[in-house]
């Protein structure tokens, strides 16, 4: 039974942090219109400076802080119920999630560069095929 607890509780994390990122991402945005004033010439001219580096970086900054907000409910979750080994659960959990992420973000970056190598090369990608009926 607490087994099946410990992994609804897991679940919940993994959406609370999702959550996270995207209210956060929502709050970073709307300071930075409220600073530009909503101007869309404003918008266009930021979105045309940013660099590949500063939208990583702000992408680290945001998933790492709502990661970190997610984990420590996951932690009052763990300590109201009682669990025994909350905070070694909690950072086990932590660093799981951090490193599927980096995982996953490195698989994403090989295929997109994989992707720009074969078009300097001229080499058009296969064609989606159809379903056989």
């Amino acid at each position: 039974m607490r087994l099946i607890l410990l992994l609804v509780l897991v679940a919940a994390r993994t959406f609370l942090c999702r959550a996270l990122s995207l209210g956060l991402l929502l709050l970073l945005l709307y300071a930075k219109g409220r600073r530009l004033r909503f101007r869309p010439e404003s918008w266009d001219a930021f979105f045309k400076a940013l660099s590949r580096n500063a939208i990583r970086g702000w992408a680290v900054a945001v998933y790492g802080a709502a990661s970190l907000a997610a984990t420590g409910g996951l932690y009052l979750a763990l300590r109201v119920l009682h669990f025994r080994y909350g905070a070694e659960v909690c950072v086990s959990v932590f660093l799981c999630s951090l490193v599927l992420t980096v995982l996953r973000w490195r698989r994403s970056e090989a295929v997109g560069q994989l992707g720009e190598m074969l078009r300097e090369l001229g080499v058009r990608p296969p064609a989606p095929r159809e379903p056989e009926p």
